[in-house]
């Protein structure tokens, strides 16, 4: 087990919960926040899945990365 990929992981597991967090506030700086922390999560899984050879979930990451831009200029 590579232990710099698993810390890798481990960040974007804690961005990943903390952008879901900021992302559901009603407050519209928090929400922007939220989906540009989401963003970096989503792209460190999208290295992971490209890393691990694993086509289906790097589209799934790029797709997620693509709600994110959206959900970020609709608070705009």
């Amino acid at each position: 087990m590579n232990i710099a990929l698993e810390l890798f992981k481990g960040l974007a597991l804690i961005m990943s919960i903390s952008g879901a967090y900021l992302v559901a506030s009603n407050d519209k700086m928090k929400r922007r926040k939220g989906f540009i922390i989401w963003f970096l999560s989503n792209t460190i899984w999208l290295v992971n899945s490209i890393i691990l050879f694993d086509p289906t979930q790097s589209i799934l990451w790029i797709y997620y990365n693509w709600t994110c831009y959206l959900g970020f200029k609709n608070t705009l």
